[in-house]
């Protein structure tokens, strides 16, 4: 939008047109600045028009990025040197159990290995019986599917102990699968963990590079969402920041108590200003009827006995007229009324300018 700056030094008020009691538009009328004042003008154009839909919502982990922990096995829990709210690394140590079902699996790894270290004895002697004709390729067979079965579940008891972290002895260890923060935690050193007490979480690991916006939105507005529409989101944490993203996700189901339904909105947050947890105030842009209108800076825009009124700058003369006012953010209105594109009108000192010209 282009902008300029003028400096008005008539002292003069020239007054254009009657007055008409009775009409609801009041006719233009012109005037000049004291001397010294210095009013901004910007131009008129013409722009696309999207009406705002304002949701209330609150900041969440993107559930893609979440890790939740259980402890593995039965036992006693220590090694806890982590906190809710702590940054973490992959493969951190956040905790380890004494468990009896650590102890019985490494028993049952060590057994599965011996017999297959004896089974493959049998086998290479097995061989050598079938080269020289003195055992039958029946019982050749039977000592290499022996061979095969004893791998197999030497193998999976390995990849149990992966899965559940067995690290040999009595021990197992939980680590961290991500980089991310401790956003939950629900076990203490020295606390005493089993199948009755082991159904919550033991750790929230959150990768916070990337959160999610869930808002909720009323029946009464829900035909007028839909996925991909643009939507800005500002926080009372970071008021001076306004964060852009996309409704990326529509929760086609209603809240029987709050009568709302959500929305999603996922948004990139690399310097962790959104965490988990905060209010968000959304605002999300909608098709409108109209496509386009007559668009100036916000500050513009005089109220005045309750109308809406633009001072238009024509040549070294200034006048007023009453506008509609069809929408508006923070920097911008779109309006309606006697105005053109092209024109310009004043947006510094604008208030201090209509009262000259009234």
């Amino acid at each position: 939008m282009k902008r300029t700056t003028i400096i008005f030094s008539l002292v003069a008020l020239t007054v254009c047109g009657c007055h008409d009691a009775k009409e609801e538009k009041q006719p233009s009328q012109q005037g000049n600045l004291p001397e010294g004042v210095v009013a901004t003008t910007a131009t008129v154009e013409e722009q696309a028009l999207c009406e705002t839909l304002t949701l209330s919502g609150r900041v969440a982990c993107d559930e893609r990025l979440l890790r939740k922990l259980y402890i593995p096995c039965t036992g006693k829990i220590g090694g806890i040197s982590v906190e809710t709210g702590d940054k973490v690394r992959r493969g951190q140590v956040l905790a380890t159990v004494s468990s009896q079902d650590a102890a019985t699996h490494e028993k049952e790894l060590r057994d599965a290995e011996s017999g297959l270290r004896v089974a493959e004895r049998e086998l290479r002697t097995a061989e050598d019986l079938y080269a020289s004709q003195m055992l039958s390729e029946r019982e050749l067979a039977a000592a290499r599917e022996e061979v095969v079965r004893l791998r197999a579940e030497w193998e999976r008891l390995q990849q149990v102990a992966g899965i559940n972290g067995y690290q040999g002895g009595s021990t197992a260890t939980i680590t961290s699968p991500i980089d991310g923060y401790v956003t939950a935690k629900s076990v203490y050193n020295s606390c005493y963990v089993d199948e009755t007490n082991n159904d919550t979480p033991a750790f929230e690991i959150a990768d916070l590079s990337r959160v999610w916006v869930v808002a909720d939105v009323y029946e009464n507005d829900l035909a007028r969402l839909r996925e991909g529409a643009a939507a800005t989101v500002t926080t009372l944490a970071w008021k001076d920041e306004t964060f852009h993203g996309r409704i990326d996700k529509v929760y086609n189901v209603i809240d029987s108590e709050s009568k709302t339904m959500k929305v999603r909105i996922a948004l990139p947050n690399p310097d962790g200003k959104l965490v988990p947890g905060i209010f968000a105030s959304v605002c999300v842009s909608i098709p409108s009827s109209q496509p386009t209108a007559l668009t100036v800076p916000a500050q513009s825009i005089i109220f005045d006995g309750g109308r809406h009124y633009v001072v238009v700058q024509r040549g070294p003369s200034l006048e007023h007229r009453e506008i509609d006012v069809l929408q508006t953010t923070d920097t911008l209105a779109w309006v309606c009324g006697d105005l053109r594109p092209g024109e310009e009108v004043v947006c510094k000192n604008a208030l201090l300018v209509f009262n000259q010209t009234k």
